[in-house]
């Protein structure tokens, strides 16, 4: 008897759904975030070849929903495995979030907002209503996540200066469409609690990436309502179990309160006392606990890691090698040549002499801080020769002018030299 190929094809499928009902039919399921999946224990010899063909999936899909299983799988490991009992397509694929919050900064306006994200202003406006009119700073936005060309549709009536704005960057943001350089990154938005490992178990991501796009941001410095860049290749996982409070011991000092430790610490007073609940009262010498943010752990057979773990990875990615020495170059258009510098580099001179101010505050706290200052004189050929003197690869920090060309060229020799390079001036 002869069987065409449509025919083996089907008889090997209802085989492969009659073994997979056999392997899976004893094993235990867990329901998270309304989806079902199969908690299975890695056997000896097990690959990702072997529970690919096991359960159907592929080992990307594995990968997705067990980040610590990216390194390879380990005898008694624990998996998720994702059912598929029940769940549509669109629940089997999870995407990232479709917006995240913007807190407003004193300066900012929709069209500068809109080229940082690069979104058209339109859709911005079409998520709240209203700002067409106006924003104020310390006010929040929902920021669309990934642009999709919007439906036709009425736009309020807007100032003339402001619609011509809003063209501009539509546009703007449609030519970075077709050039491949729109969605660079997924944001988010720091929640309270949040902690470095939480959001990189959220997007399956390593720390030492989050940490590379987000110089601003540290173990000990993740505060709420911040905005950080996400690599765009993840997916949000939802796949969380159980919070764990994490926190540190710090020893109370002479006339301390819980009040002043508190803001020492950016918390609150409420907050402590959940980490010290048998302490009513404090004292000098007393050691006490102070939240440090939470952690959340997924089922797996590996340890989650650990606070010291984390700072080793921040540590290593901004060590310095000059005992402590942080050396800083301040590059901006000073104009000193000119007989008489205009209202603009007046302002930059005015600048410096605050940040020195600052740098001086700083020593007085122990700091050791090396400052270089540099007069790019406007010029791209000047701040070529600026960058061409060997000091400035021993530079930890780079203060650049807010000329775009002048710019792109700073932050191309700071990715080379792995610097830090930063900008205050330029709202993009």
């Amino acid at each position: 008897m002869k069987y065409n190929r449509i025919t083996i094809a089907l008889l090997f499928c209802f085989a492969f759904t009659f073994l997979l009902s056999a392997q899976t039919e004893n094993l235990q399921t867990k329901v998270i975030d309304g989806k079902e999946f199969y908690i299975y224990k890695v056997k000896p010899s097990e690959g990702f070849y072997i529970l690919s063909h096991k359960f159907g999936i592929s080992q990307e899909e594995i990968i997705r929903y067990n980040p610590a299983a990216k390194n390879g799988l380990k005898k008694g490991q624990l998996l998720m495995i994702p059912t598929n009992k029940g769940v549509n397509k669109q629940d089997s694929e999870p995407e990232i979030e479709s917006t995240f919050e913007h807190t407003i900064v004193r300066g900012e306006s929709l069209y500068s907002i809109s080229k940082t994200y690069k979104v058209p202003i339109r859709s911005i406006i079409a998520l709240n209503p209203g700002s067409e009119r106006g924003i104020k700073a310390g006010a929040t936005l929902k920021i669309p996540q990934r642009y999709q060309k919007p439906e036709k549709q009425s736009i309020p009536l807007v100032q003339k200066d402001t619609q011509t704005a809003m063209n501009t960057a539509d546009s703007e943001v449609l030519e970075d469409s077709l050039n491949g350089t729109s969605n660079e990154y997924v944001y988010h938005t720091i929640a309270d609690g949040e902690t470095l490992f939480s959001i990189s178990k959220r997007y399956d991501v390593d720390i030492e990436t989050i940490l590379k796009l987000n110089p601003g941001i540290s173990p000990t410095h993740m505060k709420k309502g911040s905005v950080i860049r996400i690599t765009p290749d993840t997916k949000e996982l939802n796949v969380t179990i159980e919070p764990k409070q994490l926190y540190t011991e710090y020893k109370v000092r002479k006339k301390e309160t819980l009040y002043s430790i508190s803001k020492k610490f950016g918390t609150t007073v409420e907050e402590i006392k959940k980490c010290n609940p048998n302490i009513k009262q404090i004292k000098q010498d007393d050691i006490i606990n102070i939240p440090a943010g939470i952690e959340y752990n997924t089922v797996t057979a590996e340890n989650p890691i650990t606070s010291a773990e984390i700072n080793n990875i921040y540590n290593k990615l901004y060590k310095s090698d000059k005992k402590g020495v942080i050396n800083v170059a301040v590059i901006l258009p000073f104009m000193l040549r000119q007989s008489s510098p205009d209202t603009k580099a007046s302002l930059y001179t005015e600048y410096y002499q605050g940040f020195l101010m600052a740098v001086d505050s700083l020593k007085r706290q122990g700091a050791s801080i090396n400052v270089y200052a540099y007069d790019s004189e406007e010029s791209e050929s000047t701040v070529r020769r600026i960058l061409s003197d060997p000091i400035l690869k021993e530079m930890d920090l780079i203060i650049a002018p807010e000329n775009d060309s002048h710019i792109k060229l700073i932050a191309d020799f700071g990715l080379a030299n792995d610097i830090n390079v930063v900008n205050t001036f330029s709202l993009k």
